[in-house]
């Protein structure tokens, strides 16, 4: 179970950061109040106060959008996924012309996969994660996504392949780096674990998984 709780930490933490830089300046206050309350990291804030205005504008595919990753952050990961499945559902009856900037199609079903993800739905998690391929093809927060998504069925080869492309793809993608050197460790490859967690470590030597990745890496050395 705690490896459960852990791992999903380290998904959600990888969607915010690949989310975060995505929302837009224009909204109006109303919505700011709880999206800026998401962004501060403020979640049971965010979710209170966007259920409280979605009570006023139930239509709302943006707040809705908002709400879920609010709600997947703090681990809720089934309600979450209503939530997104409800802001999809919104955003395709929209016509384009109505359609709000956020979410894209790539942004909610790049969060549809990570819930699905989350929940072990792997058949589920599939299609989203292809259909956001298809809308941004050099995305490499969807690599990073896929290589997860293996690494979490143990198939480590496929997982390789997907976060080494990732990292071709930004350099600076720091969890590309500690799940690769995940899968590395799982294939023996000790040497190329070795380069990964350090460049984790020199990216991200704050996050919560760095204390054990420097333990792995110096009984490693």
């Amino acid at each position: 179970m705690r490896k459960y709780r852990v791992c999903f930490n380290i998904l959600a933490l990888c969607l915010v950061l690949c989310l975060t830089a995505t929302i837009p300046q224009h909204l109006c206050a109303q919505e700011n109040d709880g999206i800026e309350l998401y962004k501060a990291g403020e979640y049971t804030k965010a979710e209170s106060k966007l259920k409280e205005t979605l009570r006023e504008e139930p239509g709302n595919t943006t707040l809705r959008y908002y709400l879920g990753l609010s709600l997947m952050y703090q681990g809720s990961l089934q309600e979450a996924l209503e939530e997104l499945k409800t802001a999809k559902s919104e955003q395709k009856k929209a016509s384009q012309r109505s359609r709000p900037a956020v979410p894209s199609v790539y942004q909610i079903d790049l969060a549809l996969a990570q819930a699905h993800i989350g929940l072990n739905q792997f058949d589920e998690a599939w299609p989203k994660l292809e259909s956001a391929r298809n809308e941004d093809p050099d995305s490499s927060d969807v690599f990073l996504f896929r290589g997860v998504y293996y690494y979490k069925q143990k198939d480590y080869k496929k997982a390789i392949e997907a976060l080494e492309k990732s990292i071709s793809l930004d350099a600076q993608k720091a969890y590309a780096y500690y799940y690769v050197g995940m899968a590395y460790s799982e294939t023996q490859d000790v040497q190329k674990m070795l380069e990964a967690f350090k460049i984790f470590l020199q990216l991200a030597p704050d996050a919560p998984e760095a204390p054990d990745v420097k333990k792995k890496y110096d009984a490693a050395c």
